[in-house]
């Protein structure tokens, strides 16, 4: 199986019966759910950067966890991607990237399956109706 080319925003069938809470786009709810991911991900270490360009506030995560294999659970609501053990133990909703809606996003990871790194970019405007994204 080869890396995806082409994501698009969805909802996964078990957002309605497995999400139990919600999510309000806080800078709380962002950061909460990016260092849930970066520790469920087996990071031991996490750098947190911000930079000013203009008018926008950058805020960079980087961490040494083991990667988002699919980058297509990103942007589909209510879907983990984290596998059953992690399931079990901590509930992972699958709405964290949806805290970032409106916002321009640019995620950039590695797959450890398909052993190749990828880069997805969601501008402010992308969240407002089905498009397609590219990892690159």
């Amino acid at each position: 199986m080869t890396l995806m080319t082409t994501v698009s925003t969805a909802v996964s069938q078990g957002a309605i019966t497995r999400i139990t809470r919600l999510f309000n786009g806080t800078l709380l709810d962002a950061l909460n759910e990016i260092l849930q991911n970066c520790r469920r991900g087996g990071a031991t270490g996490v750098t947190l950067t911000t930079m000013v360009q203009g008018e926008r506030t950058l805020l960079s995560v980087a961490d040494d966890g083991s990667g988002i294999d699919d980058p297509a659970n990103l942007i589909t609501l209510g879907q983990s991607g984290w596998g059953d053990e992690v399931a079990r133990r901590e509930d992972p909703a699958g709405m964290g990237m949806f805290s970032l809606a409106g916002r321009y996003v640019e995620v950039r990871s590695w797959s450890p399956r398909h052993a190749a790194g990828w880069k997805m970019v969601i501008g402010p405007d992308d969240w407002e109706i089905q498009r397609s994204h590219r990892p690159g």
